[in-house]
């Protein structure tokens, strides 16, 4: 069954470190925490205690309440240069700050969606990570659907049996279809216009393609479509090396492909209409 340790490590890379920007909702946030969002957990709360009084003794700040006012209607930039970034991640990592924010990352979105019990670690890794950026209950949700089980967000004893069968038939074709879900969640957040989710989207499109590049190699995939294109025939039968059973997983794939070429396309056009226009 799957493991948790690697792919929480994975998504603090993802996540980023240390982070004051009074333009996030969020607030100060650390390897993906956000103070705004969870100021009962203690951790945080230690981790925003020690940045300030490291703020406070360079005369950068002058009370720990500006970083805790980040992201509210109260809270006012703070200027900190590269340099000292740098320093205060450092001193975070010194203090192992990341070993007590694994065990968090593993309660809250690991073991909530039980994916201890899912039998693909890719799977399992995916879930995860869509969890961390959309909720638990949204990322269960979907692959709820994906199965065809009650949407009610809690993975019980039926959900997983169905998850686990539909593994053993074709993961491809669950996994293509989950990140592709992803994707309308992401757009259907972010079309409307003035949306502040717009702005993240080419991240979030990064990140999708970015797990699943993890598990097939997206040029490799590219080339077989072309190759397939190439002889004149069309349908999963002859995509080689991959088991295709419905036509729709054939369309599926090309569609996921089309919508990676206009992710690329963005990181020189910086058109996020056009991006967002290519996930209809």
């Amino acid at each position: 069954m799957a493991k948790a340790h690697e792919p929480i490590k994975l998504t603090f890379l993802r996540e980023g470190e240390l982070s004051i920007d009074n333009s996030d909702t969020g607030g100060f946030t650390y390897l993906g925490i956000a103070y705004n969002k969870n100021k009962s957990f203690t951790v945080i709360n230690e981790i925003l205690e020690f940045v300030g009084n490291e703020l406070i003794k360079l005369g950068i700040i002058k009370s720990i309440d500006e970083l805790r006012n980040l992201g509210t209607p109260k809270g006012k930039p703070i200027s900190i240069s590269n340099t000292v970034l740098n320093t205060l991640n450092n001193l975070l990592r010194k203090n192992k700050y990341e070993n007590k924010l694994i065990e968090y990352y593993k309660k809250q979105y690991w073991d909530v969606n039980k994916c201890d019990d899912i039998s693909s670690q890719t799977l399992a890794e995916e879930l995860f990570d869509f969890g961390v950026n959309a909720g638990p209950p949204t990322a269960a949700k979907i692959l709820q659907r994906l199965v065809d089980v009650k949407d009610d967000g809690n993975l019980g004893e039926m959900s997983l049996y169905a998850i686990n069968c539909a593994i053993c038939f074709d993961l491809f074709s669950l996994q293509l279809n989950f990140a592709l879900e992803k994707i309308k969640h992401y757009h259907r957040i972010s079309k409307a216009p003035g949306s502040e989710n717009r702005k993240y989207i080419h991240g979030w499109l990064n990140r999708t393609y970015e797990i699943f590049d993890g598990f097939y190699e997206m040029d490799d995939l590219k080339r077989i479509v072309q190759k397939t294109s190439s002889d004149g025939k069309t349908g999963p039968k002859n995509m080689r090396g991959l088991k295709l059973y419905l036509e729709e997983d054939y369309n599926n794939l090309l569609r996921f492909i089309k919508i990676y070429d206009a992710n690329i396309a963005y990181k020189t056009n910086k058109n996020v209409n056009a991006l967002i226009n290519a996930l209809e």
